[in-house]
């Protein structure tokens, strides 16, 4: 099966058609794709490109030492790779870039120069990160590239015609039961798997076989970890780790807080903030901060010591926390079990996807918690997850007391409500969030 990420190749399209564009740089945590994405780029929208991975082919960096002018870096590549390089029709993907400083830092020289080559580069952002030469400020274009979303997880698992009639629901009314209860039960199967794409990949291929998917998670933790190592400064390699392995512990809790003393007795923020801080740049975890008072902009408002913290990916997370395979394919009621954890971090890791970069959440006074906050352009919206068959909002309904001019919106296994002011959207339809502001109102 092909996978197909149109919502990030159509802003590569947009990026090989302009004139003159500054080097685009994927960011983005490993396995999440940026290297298949830039080469079906490549491929359709390019007649002729090429590939150079740094990590793979340690000789590339000598090309770069002698001299970061582009004219020069082409004569070197013209003779290392012994093809006629044509620079303004031709693509040129460095891959792996963290492992050349000169590679990374010829990015400013490639944007300024009138041959009009076209530069696109991914890498580990730990290296990035680490660069001791300095990054290209102004000069780089940018793309955020996430795990498979739940849609594209159908599509790649074959069921494109759900995923095209999910992305295409718009009003908050019931569906036929039916296709409420198939798309329920692919969402778990979302649960377990996850977005990384060489885990959906091998659960494409078949299904039943729950081990390899296991496996293949447990890999790319483990080559999280192995980065820790050989990214990250010495003296924060441990405290990364022990931070990492904190996060599903503190999730699988009833109250979600992150705290840095559930690391060890002495543990405090000002030692392992920092450990924290590499996570998230690497976008390995994302930070949801609390806040009490609603009002835009809401980082206004944001509490910077009280927050929860979510892994990139709810497969991963279920790998970590040791979920059987049975427990998320077959119960209906997993996601009350662990405390709401796999139901909350599905719920961040799709709105991210859709580009709710910042997240939130509401607590008041200790009385009540509403799991999400977020808005959008005016619109504040409080999403409320009920992973369990109680969906009694208390807290929800607290917040719609003290704040009149906010429609209430629950997640749930349920299918489709709207009674005016609260509407309650099954956790699967996360996709079609960005109408949720127009369909409050209807």
């Amino acid at each position: 099966m092909e996978l197909n990420r149109n919502r990030y190749l159509n802003v590569l399209e947009s990026w090989a058609k302009s004139q003159k564009p500054k080097p685009l740089l994927l960011w983005g945590a490993r396995q999440v794709g940026k290297t298949h994405l830039m080469l079906k780029a490549a491929e359709r929208f390019f007649g002729e490109y090429y590939y150079l991975n740094f990590e793979r082919d340690k000789q590339l960096a000598l090309l770069f030492r002698e001299s970061l002018d582009p004219e020069k870096i082409l004569q070197n590549l013209t003779l290392y790779l012994d093809k006629d390089i044509k620079p303004e029709s031709a693509l040129f993907i460095f891959d792996e870039i963290q492992e050349c400083e000169d590679a990374l830092n010829s990015l400013k020289y490639f944007a300024e120069s009138p041959l009009g080559f076209k530069v696109m580069a991914a890498g580990s952002l730990l290296g990035v990160k680490r660069s001791k030469k300095g990054f290209p400020v102004g000069k780089v274009q940018f793309l955020d590239i996430h795990p498979l979303n739940f849609v594209e997880f159908l599509e790649f698992t074959g069921h494109k015609k759900m995923a095209q009639f999910l992305a295409e629901t718009k009003l908050c009314s019931p569906m036929n039961e039916g296709i409420h209860t198939s798309l329920s039960r692919l969402q778990r199967e979302y649960c377990w798997t996850g977005g990384m794409p060489e885990v959906v990949a091998a659960y494409a291929t078949a299904p039943n076989n729950t081990e390899a998917v296991r496996s293949i998670q447990n890999q790319i933790i483990q080559s999280y970890q192995l980065d820790f190592a050989k990214h990250a400064p010495s003296e924060l390699v441990s405290k990364i780790g022990a931070v990492f392995q904190q996060i599903p512990k503190l999730l699988a809790k009833e109250n979600k807080k992150f705290s840095f003393t559930s690391i060890g007795t002495h543990a405090r923020a000002r030692d392992y903030s920092e450990a924290l801080q590499w996570l998230m740049d690497v976008r390995m975890v994302h930070k949801v901060k609390n806040i009490s008072q609603i009002d835009l902009p809401l980082e206004s408002h944001a509490h910077e010591d009280t927050f929860k913290v979510y892994p990139l990916d709810v497969g991963l997370l279920g790998a970590l926390l040791e979920v059987p395979a049975k427990l998320v394919l077959e119960q209906e009621g997993i996601f009350s079990q662990f405390k709401g954890a796999l139901a909350e971090c599905f719920v961040a890791e799709e709105l991210i996807s859709y580009g709710f970069s910042k997240l939130y959440y509401w607590t008041s006074s200790g009385s009540a918690e509403v799991d999400f906050i977020v808005h959008q352009e005016t619109q504040i919206l409080p999403l409320e997850v009920k992973s369990g068959v109680n969906l009694r909002s208390k807290s929800l309904s607290l917040f719609g007391e003290r704040y009149p001019h906010c429609n209430l919106t629950r997640l749930s296994t349920r299918n489709f409500e709207n009674n005016g002011r609260f509407k309650n959207y099954p956790l699967y339809s996360l996709s079609v969030f960005s109408n949720f502001a127009r369909d409050v109102t209807s």
